[in-house]
């Protein structure tokens, strides 16, 4: 019948041969693969959901930092969209804009801190708009800023009934030939009614050297306990994780064995009171015989603490 009929429109345009307009009014996603089945049961983290809808992959890309801060699943049922996006005369510009009829809860477990509980979101609509933009500084440095806000309310009379704001700056500098480093960092604050308003900073940091048979790579992030990022995925906060792995690729000149290639990496997990909260470690040795047949052997720990267990995740 007529109650089943589905009233919506789309629209694109280019603005120029590199900036790109789209804009949506209740968008009709019922095209779209069908997510895969996956277990949500006795896990400890939300499950993350790869983006199929053709509206929010558009310039995708764009919003990407060098720490992704961006999830556009987070937004579940848009009744209607802007997303502004392209790369001119050395800057990227990105404008996505969002009001979800149905948004989602936060998807940060085990935090005394809270953001945005079920109580919330039921019943509420949310306003998102985030901004991306990018400067290249030439071929090898760029600096960015990403900025998000996103608003609950259930009534216009009655005001926001939450209201979560988080702004970041980032930067990558390529340094002669074989050096690079990456860092971003970012700060939140938070509030839905009747709850004390949250703040807190985020940073991670990323250097790396190769020289195309070989490399090295060191890491490092600390997210503390009242960050959050509610247009992102964010599962964990209150974490300081300290990362570093190497590998090489030997050529044997042989025709039989014509190459080697070997390397490793391990990461260890603290809370910030300094209480371990899990490592990581991993290797891993591949043969390469002639010009297309490999042999790849891999071997790696991964031990977390859950509930003040220490636990082995995968072997």
């Amino acid at each position: 019948g007529l109650d089943s009929l589905h009233q919506g429109a789309t629209f694109r345009a280019g603005l120029t041969p590199n900036l790109s307009l789209g804009m949506a009014l209740n968008p009709d996603f019922s095209q779209v693969e069908s997510d895969p089945d996956l277990l949500d049961v006795n896990t400890r983290y939300a499950l993350s959901l790869e983006e199929k809808r053709p509206f929010f992959l558009e310039g995708i890309d764009v919003f990407r930092t060098p720490y992704n801060r961006l999830y556009t699943r987070s937004i579940v049922s848009p009744a209607e969209g802007v997303n502004l996006n392209g790369v001119e005369n050395g800057w990227t510009l990105g404008y996505l804009h969002a009001i979800d009829q149905t948004p989602g809860a936060s998807v940060v477990a085990e935090a005394e801190t809270p953001g945005f509980g079920e109580h919330d979101v039921e019943g509420a609509v949310a306003v998102n708009n985030i901004v991306r933009v990018k400067r290249d500084l030439g071929k090898n440095a760029a600096i960015g800023m990403y900025l998000a806000d996103k608003e609950l309310g259930r009534d216009r009379a009655e005001g926001p009934s939450g209201s979560h704001q988080v702004g970041s700056v980032d930067a990558y500098a390529r340094i002669g030939q074989i050096f690079k480093i990456t860092g971003q960092g970012a700060y939140s604050t938070t509030a839905a009614v009747g709850q004390q308003r949250i703040h807190g900073g985020a940073y991670a940091i990323d250097a790396s050297i190769s020289d195309g048979r070989g490399s090295a790579w060191f890491d490092h992030s600390n997210t503390a306990r009242g960050f959050r990022n509610e247009t992102a995925f964010l599962h964990r906060v209150d974490e300081i994780a300290l990362g570093s792995g190497a590998d090489y690729r030997l050529d044997t000149g042989k025709r039989f064995l014509t190459e080697l290639y070997w390397g490793g990496e391990t990461e260890v997990l603290f809370e910030h009171d300094q209480s371990f909260d899990g490592h990581e470690v991993d290797g891993w040795l591949r043969f390469k015989f002639g010009n297309h047949s490999y042999l790849s052997t891999w071997a790696g720990q991964w031990h977390e603490v859950y509930e003040e267990q220490l636990s082995l995740i995968h072997i």
